[in-house]
């Protein structure tokens, strides 16, 4: 995104913004499992955070669970 500015000799001067990136929030639940016993050693939220159960132990990353896991596939 740009932006047009005046600088103090009144040339006007483009800048450059970086896009805002989307906030990322914790999961609700557990996609295995449902429970709701969460965690993450994470300090910053982003899409890269994995997350663990602390209820089934399983550990994944919303952000890569669109894609089907091996263990729930259908092999017809």
């Amino acid at each position: 995104m740009h932006d047009r500015e005046w600088n103090r000799r009144g040339w006007a001067v483009t800048s450059v913004r970086e896009p805002e990136k989307p906030r990322v929030t914790a999961p609700t639940s557990c996609p295995f499992c449902w429970s709701l016993n969460l965690k993450t050693t994470s300090k910053i939220l982003d899409e890269s955070t994995y997350w663990r159960c602390m209820t089934c132990g399983e550990i994944w990353n919303p952000g890569r669970q669109g894609r089907a896991s091996p263990r729930f596939s259908r092999h017809d």
